[in-house]
């Protein structure tokens, strides 16, 4: 685990979409951030879900943005209010969660979409199968969420040709551990990418096993040091109900390939049902057994 970033916020440059209602924030290193404040209306845990989420996806080699605590000053930044109960109020002094967003304003366009025809020009979109198995550990309540960017890759590989290529980051972590529950459920949709021909590769549980390795591999002491570097005014009162979810959390590993094949399962009734105008299909599938493998029970 790397040091966090630390940056005060000067400048709102605007408002996101969504629930949490996160503002773009231009910081003092010089980049911007999607900021989401302490006290937003989705609740002031979906800072810690943020900042645990997305250093264990970087820990399982899965791209997501570089993140930062935000610090706010007293005085409000012109632009950057909160609507909740009716009425306006800034967001509030201190520190908060930020995302930084990739490349620079004037000359990075990034896109929370793309078209399915674009889709397999993405040059990491086998990450879609990583999250997936990131996001059934974590149960997150909501859809994958994801941006998109053209970027030119460093490095020995073909796709170091000179040209920009597309890639992925994975983003919107709030509402990993059931958002404000902090808690675990389960069910086949739960975590999937709302274009299912992202997934359109994986028809067994065995082109998982690279992330399922990734996802073993991590040690307990990692979600440690994580918890303990979050800041103080996130967690007053709750280290303890935090600690009781990461346990929970660790032991919930040995399940997710179970997760995973149920998701498989449904995706695939799901394409047959496009297939037969709706109609339920009556085929066996086989394809999508549990592996016998003991690491993956």
């Amino acid at each position: 685990m790397g040091a966090i970033i630390s940056a005060k916020g000067i400048r709102c440059v605007q408002k996101m979409r969504g629930g949490a209602q996160a503002h773009l924030i231009e910081a003092d290193d010089g980049y911007t951030y999607v900021v989401k404040f302490l006290n937003n209306p989705q609740g002031h845990r979906i800072l810690t879900n943020e900042f645990i989420a997305s250093q264990l996806m970087q820990a399982m080699a899965l791209s997501t943005p570089v993140i930062a605590l935000i610090t706010l000053p007293d005085r409000p930044l012109d632009g950057a209010a909160l609507h909740a109960n009716g009425r306006n109020e800034p967001a509030a002094a201190g520190v908060h969660f930020g995302s930084r967003r990739p490349g620079p304003l004037a000359t990075c366009t990034v896109y929370d979409f793309l078209p399915d025809a674009i889709l397999p020009e993405v040059l990491n979109r086998e990450e879609f199968l990583g999250a997936l198995v990131f996001d059934k550990w974590l149960s997150n309540a909501d859809s994958r969420q994801a941006i998109f960017y053209k970027a030119h890759i460093t490095g020995s590989g073909v796709e170091c040709d000179g040209l920009a290529h597309w890639v992925t980051q994975f983003i919107d972590n709030g509402l990993q551990f059931q958002g404000e529950d902090w808690c675990f459920r389960d069910s086949p949709v739960q975590g999937l990418y709302g274009r299912a021909s992202v997934y359109a590769d994986a028809g067994t549980l065995h082109q998982f096993d690279r992330w399922f390795e990734a996802l073993f591999a991590l040690k307990r002491e990692l979600i440690q040091d994580i918890i303990e570097s979050l800041p103080v005014a996130w967690v007053v009162g709750e280290r303890s109900q935090l600690a009781k979810t990461m346990k929970v959390l660790f032991s919930r590993r040995e399940g997710i390939p179970g997760r995973i094949a149920e998701s498989l399962l449904y995706l695939e009734l799901q394409k047959h049902k496009r297939a037969f105008g709706g109609a339920q299909p009556f085929c066996r599938l086989t394809t999508l057994s549990r592996p016998k493998n003991p690491d993956y029970r």
